[in-house]
């Protein structure tokens, strides 16, 4: 069960030296701590940083790491990943006296110490679990990227002529020839192929073979529906599934790396299929 506390200093008289007691009752316990305050901030580690003074919220997760946030952005000003100790003191400084929070991490060797001349609101809360798995999926222009890195996926030998090619009937996602030379048009999905992915691919083989003579389909997708598997099989188009999170490590790994690089794909031509 979830349990939400919300504390602010007129509930405690103002009094600097009761939220550094209350604060210090739950660290040991783990709460997730959030703290709206005016502070500054200085860092000492593998660099040296200090802020002057501003409105920020202050997070201290049950793991303990913190993590400081100005009111406006998404990126945090400051963070310490998990620390082995933190504390709340009452210290004279600039003339009045201020809540110090001190965050000392051992490996590597890091102090955070966040000074709050005004605290505008603490949230307690006890209670919170999440234990869910995090899964990335990459998009069909990501998973094209891929495939035209590393046809092998789809059929050991394949080589990839053209990407997006351009017929009557619409724009192949790849032309590509078997190891025994023969053309291979390719339709790409990144979520379940349905029956209109399949008619899809049937419709760009017909158009080839008007030019090319004998093609094959393949339709490359997570997952298909029963019609679109029956379909396939009926008119004697192929099918490749693959797995999404597997794709989404091989993007990281691979591709990502090559967009940075400057990666630039080769076009080849198809004179020799199409005359």
């Amino acid at each position: 069960m979830v349990n939400i506390r919300v504390i602010t200093p007129d509930d405690l008289g103002y009094d600097v030296g009761k939220l550094a007691d209350v604060l210090s009752k739950e660290i040991p316990a783990r709460q997730l701590l959030i703290i709206f305050c005016n502070c500054s901030i200085e860092y000492q580690g593998r660099s040296r940083s200090i802020l002057p003074e501003g409105d920020r919220i202050v997070i201290v997760k049950t793991n303990h790491s913190v993590i400081i946030h100005r009111p406006e952005g998404y990126s945090p000003v400051n963070w310490q990943p998990e620390s082995t100790k933190i504390s709340f003191h009452v210290e004279e400084r600039d003339g009045a006296k201020k809540l110090l929070m001190i965050s000392i991490r051992e490996s590597p060797r890091e102090y955070l110490w966040i000074w709050m001349s005004k605290v505008y609101s603490i949230v307690i809360v006890e209670g919170m679990e999440d234990r869910a798995h995090f899964s990335m999926y990459v998009s069909e222009n990501e998973v094209k990227d891929i495939l035209e890195r590393h046809p092998e996926i789809i059929e050991e030998g394949l080589e990839i002529l053209s990407r997006e090619y351009r017929t009557r009937v619409g724009i192949i996602d790849f032309i590509a020839r078997d190891r025994l030379g023969r053309l291979v048009a390719i339709e790409v999905k990144d979520e379940k192929a349905s029956m209109d992915a399949a008619k899809q691919l049937h419709r760009y083989v017909k158009q080839l073979e008007k030019e090319a003579g004998n093609v094959r389909g393949i339709l490359v997708a997570p997952s298909l529906t029963t019609k679109a598997s029956e379909y396939l099989e009926r008119h004697g188009l192929e099918k490749v599934l693959y797995d999404p999170q597997k794709f989404m490590e091989i993007y990281l790994n691979e591709v990502r790396k090559e967009r940075d690089q400057g990666f630039a794909r080769k076009e080849r031509k198809l004179t020799e299929f199409f005359q």
